[in-house]
């Protein structure tokens, strides 16, 4: 009975966002049976979930994650090794976003040095090779058979990234076009549920709430890929959705701020990229901070030139 209890409260710890408390719950199943697969899981799951995020230990627990999936994901499992072959993807992704973030910049340094010259082929390297193993996971799982909504659009999700990443927009974008339906979908399913099951209804909205979270990062890239294929009056109204979805979403601020710019609406892409420089919690030399600074810079320079050609015309008249 008490392992059943740990096993629920972690899972709705997890799917709440507390992700040291889920650890913690999972971390007393395994003291009453240390070969429990689901704790194992769940925990490779919850440092995954804790190296996201931006902070010192961050990248410590990725590589903890990193490890306990990869023994995990060769091991049966009773029927859950592709989960553990998905977590591993999105470990991988995550790595992907770091060593881009890494390379980008080195790519920034100026002048370059020989020790700097070298760390970028390092980090070049690692970045295609992390990009190849997210990659073969997330196909993995999409052609392993299964069937669970939330599994598929995960993966479709991270195909769609790994496709932008490498530069293929189109495909990024038929990805992007294929999870739109699919997350679509599960929403109304959610929202049916909410309506026919009063009783579980906190939990379809949990259900619901992660499958907005996810449709606010895919808009987010959809939006970058279109301002990348030029069609920038889509890639802003995508970005719009993502700030209904998410309004502190950073990244969203940032891409239509750059956007915005491009469409040069001047005050509009002003208050964005000023917007995230004032909400992220990225580091002042990290390569998006060091781009929104450059482009404000570039955008209040605008204004100030349509300031005085105004007022130029204005003591002509």
């Amino acid at each position: 009975a008490k392992k059943t209890l740990y096993q629920q409260n972690a899972a709705q710890y997890y799917d709440q966002g507390h992700f040291e408390r889920a650890y913690q719950q999972w971390d007393s199943v395994l003291a009453l049976d240390p070969q429990d697969d689901k704790a194992q899981l769940g925990q490779g799951m919850a440092l995954y979930q804790l190296g996201r995020q931006e902070s010192p230990q961050a990248v410590e627990r990725l590589a903890m994650a990193e490890e306990r999936l990869a023994k995990l994901r060769r091991q049966h499992l009773e029927g859950l090794s592709w989960q553990a072959e998905l977590g591993y993807a999105l470990v991988q992704e995550r790595w992907v976003e770091l060593y881009d973030r890494k390379v980008r910049q080195l790519e920034a340094r100026s002048p370059r040095t020989k020790a700097d010259d070298a760390e970028l082929v390092t980090a070049r390297t690692e970045l295609g090779r992390r990009l190849d193993m997210a990659e073969a996971g997330f196909d993995h799982v999409l052609t392993s058979g299964q069937r669970e909504a939330q599994y598929q659009l995960t993966c479709i999700l991270g195909m769609s990234r790994i496709a932008a990443m490498r530069g293929d927009l189109e495909e990024s974008l038929r990805r992007a076009r294929q999870y739109e339906e699919k997350v679509n979908n599960s929403k109304r399913l959610w929202n049916e549920a909410k309506e026919r099951f009063p009783r579980e209804a906190p939990l379809y909205e949990i259900k619901l709430q992660r499958a907005e979270r996810q449709e606010a990062e895919l808009r987010d890239l959809m939006g970058n890929v279109l301002f990348k294929l030029d069609r920038l009056e889509e890639a802003e109204k995508e970005l719009d959705a993502v700030l209904d979805l998410a309004p502190t979403r950073e990244s969203a601020y940032l891409n239509r701020g750059i956007v915005r710019q491009a469409l040069q609406r001047w005050d509009h892409a002003r208050s964005d990229l000023q917007t995230f420089l004032d909400i992220t919690k990225l580091a002042a030399d990290d390569p998006s901070v060091v781009e929104a600074a450059r482009r404000l810079a570039e955008v209040e320079q605008k204004l100030a030139e349509e300031d005085e050609a105004l007022r130029r015309a204005a003591t002509r008249s």
